[in-house]
């Protein structure tokens, strides 16, 4: 239930990425551009690995069991390809088009929706390395994590709105995934967290 911090120390470092380029006086295009680097080299490219795994699984429209197995296969395929072009390149149009607080609070975001799923989703294999975070997380996790979330929000409180926004948006993916493969897994946690990233930052452009 932790995760919210790590998202917060990892929104640091970019946030100190972000100051440090400014000053530097680097044009905004190139800020968001090392901004979205620093991100996927803190996170060993791990979220984006799900995305392009489950979006190869769920877009082969095949059974369940075949999706699954699609997922765990080592090789990328087209729908992965696009759905990770299309993840990298919004994200860095978003990343260019908002200010560094909202980029900081969407890591947040995207860690909470991890444990959301996983507080709410059984495991859709028998064994794997995400089993841990199922097992020791339920809906009582699920609320020390938005407490925590919602404790860092106070401090940025224009943002609720599109925290509760996102939140409705990833649990929607979470049912859908549940319900084309039987329940979740550490690719659907890297692609809730990442979709839930893209989706917060598109509230902010629209509202703003």
């Amino acid at each position: 239930y932790l995760l919210p911090l790590i998202g917060l120390i990892i929104g640091g470092i970019v946030f100190f990425v972000y100051e440090g380029s400014s000053y530097a006086k680097i044009p905004m295009y190139f800020i968001a551009f090392i901004c979205l680097v620093s991100n996927i080299i803190l996170t060993g490219a791990l979220h984006l690995d799900g995305v392009a795994d489950t979006c190869d699984g769920l877009f082969s429209y095949r059974t369940k069991e075949r999706m699954l197995e699609i997922m765990k296969d080592s090789h990328i395929g087209v729908n992965g390809v696009i759905a990770l072009v299309i993840a990298i390149l919004g994200k860095g149009l978003l990343y260019f088009s908002v200010e560094i607080i909202p980029i900081v609070l969407s890591i947040v975001v995207g860690r909470l929706a991890i444990i959301m799923s996983a507080s709410f989703g059984e495991y859709a294999r028998d064994r794997g390395m995400a089993i841990a975070i199922i097992k020791y997380n339920n809906y009582k996790g699920f609320l020390k994590s938005l407490l925590i979330t919602t404790l860092i929000f106070l401090c940025f409180k224009n943002y609720f709105i599109n925290l509760m926004l996102t939140l409705i948006f990833a649990y929607i993916m979470h049912i859908n995934i549940v319900r084309k493969i039987g329940g979740v897994t550490g690719d659907t946690f890297g692609f809730i967290c990442e979709i839930s990233e893209i989706f917060f930052l598109f509230t902010v452009l629209i509202i703003s």
